[in-house]
């Protein structure tokens, strides 16, 4: 085994004995598209729009948002809706970043803001009292991402192009060998 291969077991959290969280839920489902005919092109953009909507700053919102481009834009919706779900640590650390930055490019102070205090009050004050509070925190965030949307997709498309092409060169290579 070359240290390649190692590290790509320890990043996947693979042994010889049983397969990691990352192999079962992701890598094996986008190795079984490729071999029912999705091409890596295809499989690459869906993941690209699924990190796009699975990073809006709406919580409970990123499911629908997914399924709506995925369907406009005909994409896998299982691989969108996997994606969309692994993002969701990543949604809730990206709050208060797209908050300061739409505050930011509008000018505003986001002093008072805090991801914990928005999350205890969703938990204990009523949905009106939410908005009433947070409506312009929510204003902030779209603004910042809907500025950083096309950046995000143009990283999640360079990440993703060439893992999904390597995916599918590994897939065929033992059905090249024998």
């Amino acid at each position: 085994m070359d240290q390649l291969t190692t590290v790509s077991m320890m990043l996947l959290g693979t042994t010889k004995a049983g397969r990691g969280f990352w192999q079962k839920r992701l890598r094996d489902p986008l190795v079984g598209f490729l071999a029912r005919g999705i091409t890596p092109v295809a499989l690459a953009r869906a993941i690209a729009v699924a990190v796009v909507c699975g990073v809006f700053p709406f919580l409970g919102a990123t499911t629908l948002l997914t399924l709506g481009a995925g369907m406009t834009l005909r994409l896998n919706q299982p691989v969108m809706q996997t994606i969309n779900y692994l993002l969701s640590p990543v949604q809730l650390l990206m709050i208060p970043v797209f908050v300061q930055l739409g505050a930011w490019i509008l000018g505003a102070n986001t002093a008072s803001f805090s991801i914990a205090a928005m999350l205890e009050f969703a938990r204990e004050g009523s949905i009106g009292d939410f908005v009433a509070q947070f409506w312009q925190a929510g204003v902030y965030a779209f603004v910042g991402w809907l500025v950083t949307a096309p950046l995000i997709l143009a990283v999640g498309l360079l990440v993703a192009a060439p893992v999904i092409d390597r995916l599918a060169a590994n897939r065929t290579k033992p059905e090249e060998q024998g």
